[in-house]
């Protein structure tokens, strides 16, 4: 009984190996397989920010990238009600931030979509997103000589 398990498993081993060639397995797979872990960074409400104070304005549920740095943020009045505006810094890379962003806002209950805006060396990105009560307009930004991504949001009433 052993020695027929074993011929079986020679048998069924042959047959791969006859059939994948000696390559290895992961060297076959075509498109390469995507990594993803669970580390990823997600725009979050509650997202800990370093720099400036956040100006008053800003919808409770519009998520921002945590670990970012507040340039500036501000309130101001037009005909359609109060704005509001920020610009962030952060270290985290551009391919990243973009990705996160548009994950938390919809996680977050946004209707969010990518735009890709990059010109040469300079990569930009245009996220809008409709939330219930405003509509969002994130700018993605990283020049081929900066080591910051940069994050500008302006939020409108609808």
């Amino acid at each position: 009984m052993r020695v027929l398990r074993v011929t079986g498993l020679l048998l069924i081993t042959a047959l791969a190996v006859s059939v994948t060639g000696c390559d290895t397995l992961a060297n076959r797979l075509k498109p390469e397989p995507t990594v993803v872990t669970i580390e990823a960074k997600v725009a979050s409400m509650e997202a800990t920010l370093t720099g400036e104070v956040l100006a008053p304005g800003r919808p409770d549920s519009l998520p921002l990238w945590p670990g970012s740095t507040v340039i500036v943020s501000t309130q101001a009045q037009t005909p359609q009600g109060k704005s509001w505006t920020a610009s962030f810094s952060t270290a985290d890379p551009f391919d990243d931030v973009v990705k996160g962003l548009a994950v938390g806002l919809k996680d977050a209950g946004w209707s969010a979509e990518v735009a890709d805006a990059t010109v040469g060396a300079d990569q930009t990105s245009l996220l809008s997103a409709s939330g219930p009560s405003a509509e969002a307009l994130f700018t993605v930004a990283r020049s081929a000589d900066s080591s910051a991504t940069a994050i500008d949001v302006v939020v409108t009433p609808k």
